[in-house]
């Protein structure tokens, strides 16, 4: 049985209410070989915007550099000007910027970072301008595989949790119940909000 089966049979025995949702729309997980660099680069332009709106900026800056994956020395190169043609905003470029610096100085940052529990990794990455607990959560969960992560501040899961649980439900009290496999939860109720959420 592999580790998503087992996740989503211990989410079922603990969670009644997220094993309906799980029966009703099949979750599939596949982990993402992207590099480490990229995805957070990807991260950190979508935060606060739409999805459409992160794809439509990112296929900008890919068509730019002409790359799909990008490396410190691409983003050291190019300049601020191209990128904020690209649609992004002067505070992420310095967070980008700054992110491509700690790689040129630090090429093992990631790997270093992999060595640490979920924990002091999200410490560690919000030490990082611009990155934040939700930014460093997700990065965690989907390039770092860390398999106990919650996004505090992702709202698409806070209004799921509540429709599921009640309004006056406390986050706590639902997230608790899917430990050790919160991140499972978590793309299990973003699967569910991206289908329409069926009954």
């Amino acid at each position: 049985m592999t580790e998503f089966n087992i996740a989503l049979r211990t989410l079922k025995q603990n969670d009644p209410k997220l094993g309906e949702i799980i029966e009703v729309i099949k979750p599939q997980y596949n982990k993402k070989k992207e590099d480490a660099l990229t995805t957070l680069i990807k991260i950190i332009i979508g935060q606060q915007l739409s999805g459409s709106a992160a794809k439509t900026i990112l296929s900008r800056v890919e068509d730019r550099l002409d790359k799909k994956t990008f490396n410190p020395k691409d983003i050291e190169t190019i300049s601020n000007e191209n990128l904020r043609s690209c649609g992004i905003s002067n505070a992420k470029i310095s967070y980008i910027k700054g992110l491509s610096q700690i790689l040129l100085k630090e090429p093992t940052y990631f790997e270093n970072l992999k060595q640490n529990n979920e924990e002091e990794i999200l410490k560690q990455l919000c030490k990082i301008k611009g990155i934040g607990i939700w930014t460093a959560s997700i990065f965690a969960m989907g390039s770092l595989h860390y398999d106990n992560i919650f996004p505090y501040g992702d709202v698409t899961l806070i209004k799921a949790i509540k429709n599921i649980y009640g309004e006056n439900i406390l986050i706590e009290d639902v997230i608790s119940k899917w430990s050790p496999y919160k991140s499972f939860g978590c793309r299990i109720l973003w699967q569910w909000v991206d289908k329409g959420m069926p009954n």
